[in-house]
């Protein structure tokens, strides 16, 4: 490693500013930044980042948020529901589909089991699912977890969805994707429903302007 970055290094890790907590990062791949692992408070991480892309400190680009909270994967909520109608469209039958929903919620960021609380508990699932929300702006991320494999699975496919969007966005984008994709007919009763709860509660996290 240079010795300017393992300068840069010790001086963020060694920071003493009461920022918050201390956040993981790892592979951090910019122009001009060298591969490290530091240790670094959030805020100081977003300062970061924003002197590096040319922006003013607290403008950070939307892909920064960082895990557990979902960043979007495509420019809109309209272009997520059609890329995950494709992908299903892949498949010939629901077994097969479902074996595929069930590896993307697998590949969820890691849930912190402290969030793992009541507050934050979807009301209506059958099976025990989380749900928690950060505000950027006017632009909300979600973080989501669940305790059944295929539950775990529809919880990315909704914060594929709805995570990164404006609130604007959230709130006009119904949940009558998910009986286009056919999501509701293909799933029992109990688990129709529990996904309708997701949509039901980012869409009143979305409707709260205090969230």
């Amino acid at each position: 490693m240079p010795s300017g970055a393992a300068g840069a290094t010790r001086s963020f890790a060694n920071s003493a500013l009461p920022l918050g907590d201390s956040l993981a990062v790892e592979h951090l791949a910019l122009t001009r930044v060298t591969l490290v692992r530091i240790q670094v408070p959030q805020p100081i991480f977003f300062t970061i980042i924003d002197k590096l892309d040319g922006h003013a400190p607290g403008t950070h680009m939307p892909y920064m948020m960082l895990a557990p909270y979902l960043n979007p994967e495509d420019v809109t909520a309209a272009a997520a529901i059609a890329a995950i109608g494709e992908e299903l469209g892949m498949f010939d039958d629901w077994l097969d589909r479902y074996q595929f929903i069930i590896e993307l919620g697998r590949k969820l960021p890691p849930y912190p089991a402290s969030w793992q609380t009541k507050e934050l508990q979807v009301k209506g699932c059958q099976s025990q699912v989380w749900l928690a929300a950060k505000a950027d702006g006017e632009t909300l991320y979600f973080a989501g977890a669940s305790d059944a494999a295929i539950v775990s699975g529809l919880v990315a496919l909704v914060l594929r969805v709805y995570s990164g969007r404006a609130r604007g966005e959230i709130l006009a984008t119904s949940a009558q994707f998910l009986k286009d994709l056919g999501l509701i007919g293909a799933l029992s009763t109990n688990r129709g429903n529990g996904v309708a709860a997701m949509v039901e509660r980012i869409h009143a996290i979305a409707a709260a302007k205090n969230a």
